[in-house]
């Protein structure tokens, strides 16, 4: 049985971020189909999923996995090593206002 979780201790950052995110997802999903069952009032099952999304699916189950599979603080755990070129950022910010009017055309 020990085996198994040291298996965790094996994984590459990368994989160990890949598996937060996947079963933070899973989450949602899974979210999501049970409270689509409900027999409430659609303004009522949109406060509720959008609740529990935002608490458990983006905020305590990918925090809590990222400690058991790191064994140490999440900030540490997933820390960018290398230096971003302060180009990339006045780059980001005309993107993003584009893509944000791109969409808006697009809906």
């Amino acid at each position: 049985m020990k085996t198994q979780f040291r298996q965790y201790e094996k994984m590459s950052k990368t994989m160990k971020f890949g598996l937060t995110l996947y079963i933070a997802l899973l989450f949602v999903i899974v979210g999501r189909m049970i409270v689509s069952n409900l027999n409430i009032a659609d303004n009522y099952i949109t406060i509720i999923f959008t609740c529990i999304v935002q608490v458990f699916g983006f905020g305590i189950v990918p925090l809590v996995l990222c400690i058991i599979l790191n064994k140490r603080n999440p900030l540490v755990a997933y820390r960018v090593n290398f230096k971003i070129n302060p180009a990339i950022y006045f780059l980001a910010i005309p993107m993003g206002f584009l893509l944000y009017l791109m969409t808006i055309g697009v809906s």
